[in-house]
């Protein structure tokens, strides 16, 4: 135990840990640039894979249902590999998400009942104002139900993926796996769903890419294949490529051009390519590739492609910046909020939606155009993928164009809230097995980067001292982050006013409305053999 404590404090202490922590189990690359694509994939080795049992039966004869892919498609899926990840010899981590990325599974199927809370069940209130309320409320909370199976996701439900086999497939549950898993863990077989948050198709794109290698998107591909012999039928939904683009984003250099831009962008397109053929040509059938969305929608991004409220502004009309709800910002702890272009609150006849809230103040800059230029540039080379598959599978693939959709999709919700997000506060606990759970010590927001996992390491350390001194054989720590919103003054309390729960993922509303997307193209590739690209591809 005293090795094992050793080695946490040294995690702790030195600037490169997570190089520490990945390398124990770092894995080859995948192998590209064959020339024969119908050749790609097929060195994986598949002689411990385990003959899946086919799913129920459904109106498409689909076999077996596999989820690959990053936060946008994760279910159970960051926590689970963050658990085998940071599990040491006979030390178990167990990783949970709570509060709002936590919800039952009891509750699968009463989130397709609901709809955006548009007029909020209550406002965050001013001072001297009353708040208001609504009993209409329609949200289920998420934790209620009979039983105790909590999962975990980026969004406050099951994300749009998840959904799809549910209710598509007939699928009735998934369960993580990835390539660390050497034996089966449910029931003798391995998990389904291989998603997980910040993954990348690059290797090589942040300071946590060594961490999150085993979950790169051609090693989710290499897992999902060196685990399961599938049937004739089988599919695989897949979204990737978001934190890519972050990644190119955050190497914007207003002097001149960066290498490191095109070094992300040519692995990960690389990577895509050789995950998309490797799954074809051991034999699945069909593969839903989602796209990354636009960024200039997400809250993250805010500051760069929006005006934002600056207190400080010397200049009067900068200064006037109005919130969603057409109110003056009159408190400069709003500084860096959106700037919105109406002045007054409008009655709208549509009941369901009584405030008419304005649009975002869009500004042009440098770095807006650079981020627009290679996100556009990064679809384009996903589509080139698209038209060199079907020249080889012309049934296999269909593209959900998720970044083209993604402004209509938010622009034409109902949501009160459409360009900021619910939850602003993460709070983290960890406790040896055994030991009372401590409270929640905040931790800001939530970043997946080497600061987040620092402080992760140092309190699974401290914890360890508590399993060295018990004579307990139940040697597991948990660890548990919590996400909750704190809305500012005169904004809804309620979460399903939200298209976005967190800076950068949508609420479990916006989920269920993609899912129903990507049946209707998952039907037109089953029904009519229709096969498009995204872009300008017909």
């Amino acid at each position: 135990m005293k090795k094992l404590l050793s080695l946490f404090l040294t995690i702790c202490a030195s600037s490169v840990f997570v190089t520490q922590i990945a390398s124990c189990n770092k894995r080859p690359s995948a192998v590209f640039g064959d020339d024969n694509p119908l050749k790609i994939g097929l060195e994986i080795d598949r002689k411990n894979a385990i003959k899946d049992k086919d799913i129920d039966q459904n109106s498409y004869g689909v076999t077996n249902y596999y989820i690959l892919g990053d936060s946008l498609s994760d279910v159970d899926g960051l926590t689970t590999y963050m658990g085998t990840k940071l599990s040491i010899s006979n030390l178990k981590i167990n990783f949970k998400f709570d509060g709002d990325f936590s919800w039952n599974f009891d509750n699968v199927d009463e989130f397709s009942k609901l709809k955006p809370t548009t007029f909020q069940n209550k406002i965050i209130k001013k001072a001297g104002e009353e708040e208001s309320d609504n009993e209409d409320n329609n949200d289920t909370p998420n934790n209620e139900g009979t039983s105790t199976d909590l999962r975990s996701s980026f969004s406050n439900g099951p994300t749009a993926s998840f959904l799809l086999g549910r209710r598509m497939f007939n699928v009735k549950d998934m369960k993580p796996s990835n390539i660390m898993m050497k034996k089966p863990t449910y029931k003798g077989e391995y998990g389904t769903t291989y998603a997980v948050g910040g993954a990348t198709a690059s290797h090589t794109g942040s300071s946590m890419s060594t961490l999150l290698e085993d979950a790169a998107i051609d090693n989710q591909a290499k897992a999902l294949i060196s685990q399961h012999k599938f049937g004739s039928k089988a599919v695989v939904a897949m979204s990737i490529g978001g934190n890519d683009v972050f990644n190119m984003i955050s190497t914007y250099n207003p002097y001149g051009a960066s290498e490191k831009t095109t070094q992300i962008m040519d692995e990960a397109i690389e990577k895509i390519r050789y995950t998309v053929f490797s799954l074809l040509n051991n034999g699945i059938k069909n593969i839903l590739l989602i796209t990354s969305p636009s960024m200039d929608k997400v809250p993250k991004n805010a500051s760069r492609f929006y005006k934002t409220y600056d207190p400080n502004s010397e200049d009067e009309n900068k200064s006037k910046c109005y919130d969603a709800y057409g109110k003056l910002y009159d408190d400069p702890n709003y500084e860096g909020s959106i700037c919105y272009s109406n002045g007054d609150s409008e009655e709208s006849e549509d009941e369901d939606n009584p405030i008419t809230a304005g649009i975002p103040i869009r500004k042009k800059t440098n770095e807006t155009i650079f981020i627009e230029a290679t996100t556009k540039e990064f679809n384009r080379r996903i589509e080139n993928i698209v038209k060199e598959v079907h020249s080889y599978y012309p049934n296999g693939l269909r593209t959900f164009d998720l970044f083209n959709k993604f402004d209509s999709i938010n622009e034409q919700s109902k949501f009160t809230i459409k360009y900021e997000n619910y939850i602003n506060n993460v709070g983290l606990a960890v406790w040896a097995e055994g030991n009372p759970k401590p409270d929640y010590d905040p931790i800001g927001s939530f970043s997946l980067n080497s600061d987040t996992l620092k402080k992760i390491v140092s309190k699974i350390a401290e914890a360890a001292k508590d399993v060295n001194s018990s004579s307990s054989t139940n040697r597991q720590i948990n660890v548990q982050l919590n996400f909750w919103g704190d809305p500012r003054p005169g904004y809804p309390a309620d979460v399903n006013s939200y298209f976005f729960d967190d800076n950068i993922h949508p609420t479990k509303i916006v989920h269920s409305d993609v899912e129903q997307m990507l049946e209707k193209e998952i039907k037109e590739l089953f029904d009519k053999n229709k096969n498009e690209g995204i872009g300008d591809s017909k």
